[in-house]
């Protein structure tokens, strides 16, 4: 209480000196009720000065509340109250505010300053603080906290009304004590051990038995305690046994506040975008907007984007991106493509799997990898094969002759010469019973006993008998089905929807399918009826793909004339044509009398017959032969590119393929080099513009667009 006793004689001198520095001592004469009641208050008759004040608060309030203030604070009077002393000296404050300069000179000689009734304030919350140090109780503390707020002691009177607070309920000694005195005071300097006092004897006792309910009883009973994490990790480990996104999801609702969310979150993040593609960060994104990490998607799907290309440096590989940049350094021995954001790559006979920052995902422990599929990979070693997840964990145990990809949940498996299903936690879900098996498609499963097929559905049950020579997946509903050498196709039940007495049948394109008999072909829908007749003419070299509908026509042949049919059955070019292609840009390529030429859909000859070869157009150009040699048209005939080429492909994006003199290059549209016609071997184009080239048994990568190589391997262009 030393510096308590200091603040004192401040106070006092405040009280009992500078206020009383007028009058006399300075020759002034008594002007009014205000000098009275200064004077008064100096010969300390409080009761004649406090009313002289009180008359005076009307006419002259700053100095009146001023002289009320000093009355107040003073305990040597029976008007001590350091409200009402607190009050007064705020509304003098005011006041003073609010006076005219000529105004204030009368205060200034009455030693009434702004200064001094900030003095005055200040010494008003000294003497209360002092009060609550003296009375050391909480009550009085809330007093204070609640009159004096802009108190510079107010923190300190907080601190000491906590304590008080957690003596008064440690002295109880009983958790409600602790409870009460937890919400009370939540920030608490005495919170911790409070809490800890209160936690202990209650989280076992309350959690049995220990079940789900249990803890969401404790948690909504006791939300504060110390024990709230390891109830809330009983909750999140009961609430998603199996791993599965929607346990996670169902997790996050309902229970919101539970500290696992982020990692439940997580776990669904990681799951639902195991494949690494674009398109599910971007699904993601789309199907759970309320993500809490939406930056980190916007980073994953940004390195999903990013192209990175397996490169050799010194008969090591690593990994290029398209700035020609190396990402992945050159240290393995082989390295493939980046797939579902995860490579396969060797070291010293060893294989395993990296991702696009060069971390091992999957150690390299294993004779033989494949590639990644639905977030799972097949790993053997040197005698048996099982199955891995993106984390590396082992999920199917390396003990079958074969494993598949996982389908629907479920993948093959071979031991013995013996098929069966796993599940994705590596659990033998359909024993090791058949010949061989498919993968499920539609929860269906094609499966061979004693060489019969028939199909069986998740839980392993017979759902369709051995009935059949061969069988096929089911699509759509459908599966095409053998017997006795004839083709049908059945339900899902086994149910019969086209009998078995087609000697072909096709895969349904635009809710129609190929069906050939007798060497005539027709169109059946997914009822099984026959809408379009079996009457066109079917070779048996023709590809049935060929003969499917693209939006909405089919070419038909008719006594060796091809035509072409709409979805109805309509011919809209009556067979006539020797040969024909696909309508592509309004544009029908037809052969007649050994030339190929192009009409319209009205039969008009839009480009005369004249070429040798007639491709069909993309991007407004089509290539040609003539003079065996082939070039490009425009879709008014025009010559784009002269016939100078031994080879030519369709343009996409702008750039098409060609060779001359056993050479590749690209050309544009304009008909200039992108690459000349110099190079040996040249792959399909990759993630967009790159294509991958080879020259010299050298590799290198070139981007069509910018017309820049990216990466060329040493040796690539001869010294």
């Amino acid at each position: 209480m030393k510096k308590i006793s200091v603040f004192i004689i401040l106070i006092a001198v405040v009280l009992y000196s500078a206020p009383l520095s007028f009058g006399e001592g300075q020759g002034m004469r008594l002007r009014g009720p205000l000098d009275k009641a200064f004077e008064a208050l100096k010969r300390f008759d409080y009761f004649t000065a406090k009313e002289l004040f009180e008359k005076s608060t009307k006419k002259e309030p700053a100095g009146a509340y001023y002289g009320l203030s000093l009355i107040f604070a003073n305990d040597k009077n029976p008007f001590h109250n350091l409200d009402s002393a607190l009050a007064a000296i705020v509304k003098s404050d005011q006041a003073f505010a609010l006076l005219e300069e000529k105004d204030k000179k009368k205060l200034i000689e009455l030693d009434i300053t702004s200064n001094s009734i900030e003095t005055q304030k200040q010494a008003v919350f000294l003497l209360a603080f002092e009060d609550v140090n003296n009375l050391n109780t909480v009550e009085r503390c809330e007093w204070f906290l609640a009159g004096f707020k802009e108190a510079p002691q107010l923190n300190e009177v907080v601190k000491l009304r906590n304590h008080l607070a957690y003596l008064n309920a440690e002295k109880e000694g009983t958790y409600q004590a602790f409870k009460a005195y937890m919400d009370k005071y939540p920030a608490a300097e005495d919170l911790v051990i409070a809490t800890e006092k209160y936690e202990t004897t209650l989280y076992e006792t309350l959690t049995n038995p220990k079940n789900i309910q249990s803890y969401l009883d404790f948690l909504k009973q006791y939300p504060k305690t110390t024990y709230r994490k390891e109830a809330e990790n009983k909750i999140y480990e009961l609430s998603v046994v199996k791993g599965k996104i929607k346990e996670y999801h169902d997790f996050i609702k309902k229970y919101p506040d539970n500290h696992n969310v982020p990692e439940a979150w997580r776990k669904i993040y990681s799951i639902y975008t195991a494949d690494s593609n674009p398109e599910s960060f971007a699904d993601f994104r789309l199907e759970y907007p309320d993500y809490p990490y939406k930056n980190e998607v916007l980073k994953d799907l940004e390195i999903a984007k990013s192209r990175y290309y397996p490169a050799v440096r010194d008969k090591k590989w690593g990994y290029v991106n398209g700035n020609g940049k190396v990402i992945i350094a050159f240290e393995y021995d082989w390295c493939e493509p980046f797939n579902e954001g995860i490579a396969e790559v060797g070291k010293a006979d060893k294989a395993g799997f990296i991702n696009k920052k060069g971390e091992a995902v999957v150690a390299l422990q294993y004779s033989e990898v494949e590639p990644f599929h639905d977030g799972f990979a097949v790993v053997g070693n040197e005698e048996f094969y099982g199955m891995v997840d993106y984390t590396g964990k082992v999920v199917v145990p390396l003990k079958y002759d074969e494993v598949f990809d996982f389908s629907e949940g479920l993948a093959r498996v071979v031991l013995n010469d013996k098929y069966g299903f796993v599940n994705k936690s590596g659990t033998l879900a359909i024993p090791l019973l058949f010949d061989d098996a498919e993968d499920f498609s539609e929860s269906r499963a094609v499966v061979e006993f004693n060489n019969k097929k028939g199909f069986i559905d998740k839980s392993g049950n017979i759902v369709i008998p051995y009935d059949f020579d061969d069988a096929e997946s089911f699509k759509d509903g459908l599966a095409r089905v053998e017997k006795d050498g004839f083709y049908g196709l059945i339900s899902k039940v086994g149910e019969p929807i086209v009998q078995c007495e087609y000697d072909e049948i096709g895969s349904f394109s635009e809710g129609l399918a190929v069906v050939v008999k007798a060497e005539k072909y027709g169109y059946v829908d997914k009822n099984g009826q026959v809408v379009i007749p079996v009457m066109y003419d079917f070779a048996f070299d023709q590809a049935l793909p060929e003969l499917a509908f693209k939006n909405g026509k089919a070419p038909v042949t008719l006594k060796g004339k091809m035509g072409v049919i709409d979805i109805t059955g309509k011919e809209l070019i009556p067979p006539q044509f020797d040969d024909i292609g696909r309508f592509s840009e309004g544009l029908l390529a037809a052969k007649k009398k050994g030339k190929w030429g192009y009409i319209d859909s009205t039969q008009k000859t839009i480009i005369k017959f004249e070429f040798e070869v007639a491709g069909n157009f993309s991007e407004g150009l089509a290539r040609v032969k003539r003079s065996d040699k082939f070039g490009y048209i425009d879709t008014k005939g025009l010559t784009q590119t002269p016939s100078v080429f031994e080879e030519a492909g369709d343009f996409t994006n702008g750039i098409a393929k060609v060779s001359e003199a056993g050479k590749l290059g690209f050309i544009n549209k304009s008909n200039a080099y992108v690459i000349p016609c110099e190079i040996d071997e040249a792959g399909s184009m990759m993630e967009g513009d790159v294509v991958l080239l080879k020259k010299n048994r050298k590799m290198a990568y070139f981007n069509l667009k910018t017309g820049n190589y990216i990466w060329r391997e040493a040796g690539y262009i001869a010294e």
